[in-house]
């Protein structure tokens, strides 16, 4: 019976680093029907930041991928779904933390966190293209080795920001799929929690019955 408990557990351990090898990375975010990817991700890869002629070039293959950039009316529904304009605190961290961070810097009373990235706004005949911003920022009056004393956040999208040749350290991509058109299983934290959960319990039953024995 041991051996067989054994065996169980090394299966599950198994499934579960599947799941999470096997899962893509690059999108983090599922909301009306679209699949954002991450800021970050879209500036890793090159040693030097794109633009958004580099993308529509095929720069780090998103546009191959099937991503595209955002609209404006898609930036727009993504903040109003997520961020409450009376309290934007928890809605900017919570998209901060699913679509990753462009840039970040310390001072003695604030560490400040920021996802900057550019959208598409332009038409045949313009040449710039819009940014969407998210800040959210901690606040130590006494100093950053006291206890943060409060916190504060600010969103912002504004349309023809960018030339389509810019490119900075600080700005990333907001860069989607159509959900229903994507072939691809999008990752989700609850299949992962599933699968950890599974082999927490195998393994206490290992145990448990290991220590009747």
């Amino acid at each position: 019976m041991r051996k067989q408990t054994n065996w169980i557990i090394k299966v599950t351990a198994i499934c579960l680093l599947v799941v999470c090898f096997s899962q893509p990375v690059a999108a983090y975010l599922v909301a009306d029907g679209l699949t954002w990817n991450t800021l970050s991700s879209a500036r890793m890869g090159d040693p030097e930041p794109l633009s958004y002629n580099d993308v529509l070039a095929g720069a780090n293959g998103f546009l191959a991928d099937g991503w595209r950039y955002a609209r404006t009316s898609e930036m727009d529904s993504l903040f109003t779904a997520f961020i409450d304009p009376s309290d934007p605190v928890s809605g900017v961290k919570f998209l901060q933390d699913a679509l990753g961070l462009t840039d970040s810097f310390d001072s003695v009373n604030t560490s400040a966190f920021s996802t900057i990235g550019i959208f598409e706004d332009r038409d045949d005949t313009d040449s710039q293209i819009g940014e969407a911003r998210l800040e959210y920022a901690i606040n130590y009056d006494l100093g950053r080795n006291e206890s943060p004393t409060g916190f504060s956040a600010s969103y912002s999208i504004t349309e023809d920001a960018f030339s389509v040749d810019d490119k900075f350290g600080f700005l990333g991509h907001w860069l989607v799929q159509d959900s229903e058109a994507s072939d691809e299983p999008i990752p989700e934290p609850g299949t992962l929690l599933l699968a950890g959960i599974s082999l927490a319990s195998f393994a206490s039953y290992g145990w448990r019955h290991r220590s009747r024995s």
